[in-house]
């Protein structure tokens, strides 16, 4: 199981490309079931940002803020955007595009641990991805 947000980014575009090698559905219908479970588990439909794994979940900036990791959400930008490339036409990702444009607002403000509240240990653009 994919427990972390930047396994979105290092595991699915490999499914999708073993699916492009052999033609085997059963690569994109694994990826999706774990993409899923990941999404499920990590994704705060509230602010519309990933969490870095399940310890952030309950995690608090002193302030009282949800913690949030930029870079990571910067992670599963990058996936979606590698495995968008080669990902069958006969199938889609509702889960995956939920929140990108909110995703990719949030991640521009370009902070290592994403306070909502809070603008803390900023980091260069470019260093995002």
């Amino acid at each position: 199981r994919w427990t972390w947000c930047d396994a979105l980014y290092m595991a699915p575009p490999v499914y999708v490309k073993l699916y492009v090698l052999t033609g085997d559905k059963r690569f994109i219908k694994f990826m999706n079931k774990e993409y899923k479970a990941t999404y499920d588990l990590l994704f705060d439909k509230d602010e519309r940002l990933f969490y870095r794994d399940s310890r952030y979940l309950t995690q608090k900036e002193a302030n009282g803020a949800k913690v949030f990791w930029g870079r990571g959400n910067g992670w599963v930008l990058g996936g979606l955007a590698e495995m968008l490339q080669d990902f069958p036409s006969w199938d889609t990702l509702p889960y995956a595009q939920a929140g990108n444009g909110d995703l990719l607002r949030k991640t521009e403000i370009l902070w290592w641990n994403l306070s909502l509240r809070e603008q803390k240990l900023l980091i260069k653009k470019g260093q995002l991805l």
